[in-house]
């Protein structure tokens, strides 16, 4: 049968991993041909498709805290289906107009999300149909506290995240765009 498993883990892993979210590279909606392989040797985009570019994909780097990505995945018997539905938190310091308003405009679409983990590897949200950013807040705090935008970007696939491949992370951060708002 073709949803067999074909891999088992015989042993616990190092414990050499580190959590948490270092940026985010976020491509205006479209939909791209990811070369992407879902085999026993992994769910893997090999090469990123030339059509993102420095003109539609941005980086945000990320502060190390209120940053989260958490993968549900839904199947059911009756219907037959499968989905993974993927959720990022992720927290953007300091307010300003310019901000404001590609925050707006990041509402507004329906992007799909590279998330850069601290561990190195980058994982694409949203590869088929796009996220939907569900919530936006902004926050002014006192005089010590937090000031930013926390967002939440909600995609639900039929496939789970991609990893991307080491020469296809290489990819992404040469071609994100080095445009930023200013700070």
């Amino acid at each position: 049968m073709a949803c067999d498993l074909s891999k088992g883990r015989t042993s616990l892993p190092c414990k050499d991993d580190v959590g948490g979210i270092k940026a985010i590279y976020i491509t205006n909606y479209g939909e791209y041909a990811f070369n992407g392989s879902s085999t026993s040797a992994g769910h893997l985009i090999a090469t990123l498709p030339v059509t993102i570019t420095s003109s539609n994909t941005f980086k945000f780097e990320l502060k190390n805290s209120g940053n989260t990505f958490a993968q549900d995945m839904t199947s059911s018997r009756d219907n037959g289906t499968t989905i993974f539905t993927q959720t990022l938190n992720f927290v953007l310091p300091k307010l300003s107009s310019e901000l404001e308003f590609q925050m707006k405009m990041l509402v507004y679409g329906r992007p799909q999300i590279f998330v850069e983990t601290n561990s190195g590897s980058i994982i694409l949200l949203g590869e088929k149909y796009g996220c939907e950013v569900t919530g936006k807040t902004e926050v002014m705090g006192t005089l010590d506290a937090k000031t930013g935008y926390t967002m939440v970007a909600v995609a639900t696939e039929p496939n789970p995240v991609w990893y991307l491949s080491a020469s296809a992370s290489t990819s992404l951060k040469t071609v994100a765009s080095t445009q930023s708002v200013a700070v």
